[in-house]
């Protein structure tokens, strides 16, 4: 199994609307299409308010395309079909694991509660924009970017994605401004089994139901690894 690529000019030009993870043997061949992962909306390109001929490919600071991990062994990959919540319907999100052969280990639709982006989220984010020495329109340009913006009301369900290396499944949840991430913990089945706050600014690097190890750095930018254990 391999990470997809595609860049962001094709994505914006919808050209490559869905990417294909194929699975391969051991000498390369393609066996099977072990998921289909969708990157529509994460890119868009933008003209308006520019010099002649100029593009701007703006990338969605809060991206709601399709997300996957491997674990840590190579025998599964974590799926998670997600989509901000867009006012109407249930909010929920779609987690399915599968084996490296492609059978399914479990498929689950997990419903969350939907947060709002606040208003001003965006706000330095247009400003920034506007100081390209391309923009010839600040207003027009400044519309175009925050329209864009304004596609995405509500946090994604889920930011970040791990595949456990015992089987589990984490979920990182966006900042909710206390310098903590909070993480869905499902079992081997898809269950859920707990959740788990842990700093922002940290890489999880490897988790399982009991023990969480993270990537933090100190004062200096030094990078030190601290392992958590996970009490029930």
């Amino acid at each position: 199994m391999g990470y997809p690529e595609i860049g962001s000019h094709a994505v914006a030009r919808g050209l490559t609307p869905f990417l294909v993870l194929p699975v391969s043997d051991g000498e390369g061949a393609v066996r099977d299409t072990l998921a289909m992962l969708s990157r529509k909306g994460e890119v868009a390109e933008i003209t308006a308010g520019l010099k002649l001929n100029a593009v701007l490919f703006l990338s969605a600071p809060l991206p709601q395309g399709d997300l996957i991990d491997l674990a840590p062994d190579g025998t599964d990959a974590v799926v998670v079909n997600r989509r901000s919540w867009n006012g109407s319907g249930t909010p929920e999100f779609r987690v399915t694991r599968l084996s490296a052969a492609g059978d399914t280990v479990f498929d689950r639709s997990i419903a969350y509660q939907p947060r709002r982006v606040p208003q001003d989220f965006f706000d330095d984010k247009v400003q920034d924009m506007l100081a390209s020495n391309s923009v010839v329109d600040r207003t027009a340009h400044a519309r175009a970017v925050r329209e864009f913006y304004d596609t995405r009301q509500y946090f994604p369900p889920v930011t970040r994605l791990l595949a456990g290396g015992d089987g589990t499944t984490w979920l990182g949840q966006a900042d909710d401004g206390s310098g903590e991430a909070e993480w869905l913990v499902l079992d081997r089945a898809g269950e859920k089994i707990g959740r788990v706050r842990l700093p922002v600014a940290s890489r999880v690097a490897f988790v399982t139901e009991t023990e969480c190890w993270i990537v933090e750095k100190d004062e200096l930018d030094i990078p030190y690894v601290v392992q958590y254990e996970i009490l029930k």
